[in-house]
């Protein structure tokens, strides 16, 4: 899954996991959803406690690796 995959590249693996875990959840039923929700809501929340991780996590890629960036 390409959010898995983006969130791995920023060096994020937390917010992969929850990403990961959101795609599970699909096949879930309805009691394991509220279960799984609860528990992907909390370790989002540790993952990504602000918005600003994950502009800091590009910030911090785009200084490492600006190749990565650059028109092909």
């Amino acid at each position: 899954m390409a959010a898995v995959e983006a969130a791995e590249y920023f060096e994020l693996p937390d917010l992969a996991k929850v990403i990961h875990g959101i795609s599970v959840i699909t096949f879930a039923d309805d009691t394991e959803v509220d279960v799984l929700g609860a528990s992907l809501t909390e370790e989002y929340r540790t993952a990504a406690p602000s918005g600003s991780i994950i502009v800091s996590a590009f910030h911090q890629k785009f200084r490492s690796d600006p190749e990565d960036f650059a028109p092909t």
